[in-house]
């Protein structure tokens, strides 16, 4: 048979057929093996509400810390007249026992022990100004909480040495009755006494004006609790805003920002703690926070 018969061609008319296909299948099959088909995963309505809820909730942690932070730097604002009374009463005190230790020297009366006495005098009020311009560094730095075990009393001290010149100078008399047994509470030192030092702060904007200028304030341990309680002698609070003076922006000064009980309330309730108004002719503020044996997550 001739390689040109019709029947040759025909047969091979079909194989090459044959072989289109054959080749058509290979890569298809190719092409199938290779590529593959990423199916999207499907959530669930409860994946979706979950991870919309996870958002919201890192959003309002976002901005309640940028709210405290706001809140510290207005309050170190305020304080700004008063620390500089704070700073300035141990510089003249310095200031008049180095003069006078001068005067001592210049006339021979001066005798070592004399002169050591005047040196600790200095040391001891430049202690006290650093004490003052670290603790003010410390209130204004951001960060994450830091959770201890803390005296109250140490705490009540530390925060009301930031304006007891301006209390003093605005004729404002102060009272810690703290008992000497309080069990030690759990907390971030920087935030409780942010929490102190805006009761204060509203106590002290009360008594302007009123002839009897006197803040008290106690500590005593109740039903597993500590309860320090801020008094005030000043005009009170009347019926109508007692239910809104822990809302968010809500505020009856002139130039308030309505954050500090905000903020004094939502430190506290972090801690577990509560917070109660009693007034009339004056104010009491009571905080209540669990008593800590050992430390836990706060």
């Amino acid at each position: 048979m001739r390689w040109g018969s019709p029947i040759f061609r025909i047969n091979s008319y079909e194989q090459k057929n044959q072989l289109h296909e054959a080749k058509e299948n290979a890569v298809f099959s190719k092409g199938f093996q290779t590529v593959k088909i990423s199916q999207p995963k499907i959530q669930s309505p409860a994946d979706d509400n979950e991870a919309r809820l996870d958002r919201l909730q890192q959003q309002i942690e976002r901005q309640n810390a940028l709210l405290l932070q706001s809140q510290k730097m207005k309050t170190l604002g305020v304080m700004a007249s008063g620390l500089a009374h704070e700073i300035m009463q141990p510089l003249q005190i310095i200031l008049a026992t180095a003069q006078n230790c001068r005067l001592d020297v210049e006339r021979q009366k001066a005798t070592p022990s004399m002169i050591l006495e005047d040196l600790d005098s200095i040391a001891s009020t430049v202690k006290r100004i650093d004490h003052i311009v670290n603790h003010l560094y410390v209130l204004s730095k951001e960060g994450k909480p830091r959770y201890e075990i803390l005296s109250v009393k140490t705490v009540l001290e530390d925060a009301l040495a930031m304006f007891r010149e301006q209390l003093k100078n605005r004729g404002i008399q102060v009272k810690i009755d703290t008992d000497p047994n309080l069990p030690p509470v759990y907390a971030d030192k920087v935030e409780l006494e942010q929490v102190i030092i805006n009761l204060i702060n509203n106590a002290r904007d009360a008594l302007e004006g009123q002839p009897d200028k006197r803040i008290t304030i106690s500590a005593s341990s109740q039903n597993g609790q500590i309860e320090i309680c801020f008094a005030d002698t000043g005009c009170g609070i009347p019926p109508e805003n007692r239910e809104k003076i822990f809302g968010l922006s809500f505020s009856t000064k002139e130039k308030g920002s309505g954050l500090g009980l905000y903020i004094v309330q939502d430190i506290v309730n972090r801690y577990g703690g509560t917070i109660r108004v009693n007034s009339s002719t004056g104010t009491e503020i009571i905080i209540a926070l669990p008593i800590q044996h050992k430390e836990q997550t706060v």
